[in-house]
């Protein structure tokens, strides 16, 4: 990727450049749009491992509360289906899912059906990932999992 020196564009853009970097760094300090230069090519990409580890449910059980869709407190084990959370895998669905805190987020029975239904909500998905669990967010890997580069976040 060829990068345009910062003095060559707008100073309106490059302000937004700058925020932007500053502003979606991963828990390794890794810039959301920084992760393409990191990782090169597709083609070169390593091969990844799934990681298959139920802990990493019950670690997301016992630390979220709230719902990341829709910010609303829910109850892992309630009976009412709008109450009620579940793990959301961002990338791998039920097939090759990969069970890894940066991989999963709680959300509600409804908002999962909606996330699921939805492709184009992808970006919005990865902004509410960083926002909510900016300590467990790591573009690299998530990248990895996608296989291909992430879509451009959509903030709120």
């Amino acid at each position: 990727m060829k990068r345009t020196p910062l003095n060559a564009v707008s100073p309106q853009r490059a302000i937004k450049r700058a925020n932007s970097r500053d502003e979606f760094r991963d828990c390794h300090g890794v810039a959301f749009d920084e992760v393409q230069s990191l990782l090169g090519p597709v083609r070169s990409w390593p091969r990844i491992q799934r990681v298959d580890d139920r802990d990493v449910i019950v670690r997301v059980q016992r630390t979220f509360v709230n719902c990341f869709w829709c910010n609303e407190r829910g109850d892992w084990h309630s009976q009412a289906r709008h109450l009620q959370l579940d793990p959301h895998h961002i990338f791998g669905g039920s097939a090759g899912r990969s069970d890894e805190l940066t991989n999963i987020l709680p959300v509600h029975r409804p908002c999962h059906d909606l996330i699921q239904s939805d492709s184009k909500l992808l970006g919005r998905v990865l902004y509410r990932k960083w926002l909510l669990d900016r300590m467990c967010t790591n573009w690299v890997r998530l990248s990895l999992l996608f296989g291909r580069f992430l879509p451009d976040l959509i903030t709120e």
